[in-house]
């Protein structure tokens, strides 16, 4: 089942559904309250800042709404990391993958996704980059097109 997103400190998908989940997604938002340009869109201000929800505040909601062992996946910016990976452990969630997404071979990473296990023993997996583009050009990488089920 599917939930619909929550925002705020105090959410527990756990209420909502009354089992503990095997997993939960966010795409947070990656910049921290009052730091680089807010938009004049609220809407937009609160999806790309941590107006209403921060990185500690996801995790600790999927401390509290995830079964032991069930997995946490964030996406966020690589400046981002550190205050990732620590709000994980703070609330109990072992940061388990970590991959870089790339747009092609020459550019630097710009979005890191972040699997955390709840409960989990420490060991973290670096794999290899996520390329958006293809080589030559090409819109979508092999693995791009597989994840949209183009091929």
């Amino acid at each position: 089942e599917i939930m619909p997103s929550l925002v705020g400190s105090e959410m527990c998908i756990r209420d909502r559904c009354g089992e503990p989940l095997d997993l939960i997604t966010c795409n947070p938002p990656y910049k921290i309250d009052n730091t680089g340009f807010k938009n004049a869109d609220s809407a937009v201000s609160i999806a790309r800042h941590e107006i209403m929800c921060t990185i500690y505040d996801v995790c600790a909601a999927a401390k509290r709404s995830l079964r032991y062992g069930g997995r946490l996946c964030v996406c966020n910016r690589p400046e981002r990391l550190a205050d990732v990976i620590c709000a994980m452990r703070e609330n109990k969630i072992e940061p388990k993958r970590l991959r870089p997404v790339q747009k092609d071979r020459d550019s630097d990473p710009w979005l890191i996704l972040v699997e955390g296990r709840l409960g989990g023993s420490k060991y973290l997996k670096m794999e290899k980059p996520l390329y958006i583009k293809g080589k030559n050009g090409e819109p979508y990488s092999p693995e791009m097109k597989r994840i949209y089920g183009i091929i």
